[in-house]
């Protein structure tokens, strides 16, 4: 159901993009088929992650502003809440000290595959470079590292606080994400 925010819900800065792996997103002691947590099934799972997001954990709207997946044979971006609001998901990290304060308005993208145990594929890193990040960058007149991996701006100490917390998140290294990769496809697309 669509739900009308309140002003006070809304982000006041554009300072940095958070990209996520959608696993990242998944609590612990709820049930999503372990096949759309992994993703690379190569159908919808978008509409499975709403669900999740709205049926199961009983959630007002979702938690990322832009979602991409690989559907049939090429990438796709959805749009999740629109750019002006918060994520929940953030803003449960900032509050229980496991990502620092400054990310709290970020623009949270959640790529829809386990990198766990698959690695990126150019051809996600050109999409999300061209549809998605290069434009956001230009938008917000971002400078490179201001667009980062949630692995790479956790709090030392964050696992331990996050299992303390009341939050059920099952956040895990990305064992197979190079950032390296995404920056460097991002200037071949640069809209400056």
């Amino acid at each position: 159901m669509y739900k009308v925010y309140k002003k006070g819900d809304k982000r006041l800065h554009d300072k940095f993009v958070i990209i996520t792996q959608a696993r990242n997103l998944f609590e612990k002691t709820t049930h999503l088929k372990p096949n759309i947590r992994e993703g690379s099934t190569y159908t919808y799972t978008w509409g499975s992650w709403q669900e999740y997001f709205n049926v199961e954990l009983r959630k007002k709207r979702l938690p990322c502003h832009y979602f991409s997946e690989l559907l049939d044979k090429d990438y796709v971006i959805y749009n999740g809440i629109s750019d002006v609001h918060r994520s929940y998901f953030l803003e449960d990290l900032v509050d229980n000290k496991v990502i620092p304060y400054k990310y709290r308005e970020s623009v949270l993208i959640a790529l829809g595959e386990d990198f766990t145990k698959f690695k990126i594929e150019d051809r996600m890193s050109i999409h999300l470079s061209d549809k998605l990040l290069a434009p956001l960058k230009y938008k917000y007149k971002l400078d490179y590292d201001k667009i980062v991996y949630l692995d790479d701006i956790l709090l030392p100490g964050w696992k331990k606080r996050l299992d303390t917390s009341d939050l059920r998140y099952d956040i895990q290294y990305s064992t197979y994400l190079d950032m390296n990769n995404i920056y460097f496809k991002m200037k071949e697309f640069r809209k400056e």
